[in-house]
């Protein structure tokens, strides 16, 4: 009787992993992601010959959301509904710094542009008219102030002329002088008036200017603000907000 032995190998191969990871968000919305791994592997396997062996892994991950908080931002924030959207860029595309991203409808801030220029230019011709008109009665209340002080010399002089005159030549001088004094004074009351009347004139003209100003320069930022650029070359990413 023959007795034979036969021995079984059973192949045995242990596996290990180990893993670190690193998060952080910045305010920005901005997201770093680093991870170390390491795998660990022994066999019983005579077809090795490193045993255990290694191996390692590591991977960084930076995410920029170019769109956080867009709307609250970017967007102007003008009267008359929402804003439609024009145009947008969706999934994940890669943009360049300066790319338009995301476009509003500037239909209504264009009317308002043009409305605010209509009524710029409307009161430029009215302050160019109330300061013409404020010259041509400051240049007539000239002429009739000069006209005035002649009158009050011309009496003063007719008045001095009683002592070679009839008492009633020079009761007439005294009394046309008295009448040419009152107009004098009546007329310098009139040109302060006109004055005024025509300084105010200006200055409401040229409030009507500064608003149409203000209306016009607040119109063009909002239309400015209508497209949306990328700041920083990077992938646009659009994340749906539950509320």
């Amino acid at each position: 009787m023959v007795w034979r032995l036969s021995l079984i190998h059973i192949l045995n191969t242990l596996s290990q992993t180990f893993q670190v990871s690193y998060t952080q968000t910045f305010v920005t919305g901005t997201n770093i992601l680093a991870s170390l791994s390491t795998n660990k592997t022994s066999t019983n396997s005579s077809f090795y010959f490193l045993n255990p062996y290694f191996n390692s892994g590591m991977n960084l991950q930076f995410t920029q959301p170019l769109l956080r908080d867009v709307y609250k931002r970017q967007a102007p924030a003008v009267g008359g509904g929402a804003l439609q959207i024009t145009r947008l860029l969706a999934g994940r595309l890669p943009v360049k710094k300066g790319d338009v991203i995301i476009e509003f409808d500037p239909s209504e801030q264009l009317y308002k542009l043009e409305q605010s220029r209509s009524e710029l230019l409307q009161a430029e011709q009215e302050i160019i008219k109330a300061k013409a008109d404020a010259a041509v009665l400051a240049a007539q209340d000239k002429v009739a102030l000069l006209k005035a002080r002649y009158d009050v010399r011309q009496a003063e002089l007719d008045v001095q002329k009683k002592e070679i005159e009839s008492a009633i030549d020079g009761s007439k001088h005294e009394a046309a002088l008295t009448q040419a004094k009152r107009l004098l004074a009546e007329l310098q009351k009139d040109v302060e008036s006109h004055n005024a009347s025509g300084q105010a004139s200006i200055y409401l003209a040229q409030e009507k200017y500064n608003k149409a100003k203000l209306e016009m320069d607040q119109a063009q930022q909002n239309i400015d603000k209508m497209s949306v650029v990328a700041p920083m070359d990077g992938l646009i990413s659009i994340q749906k907000r539950c509320v």
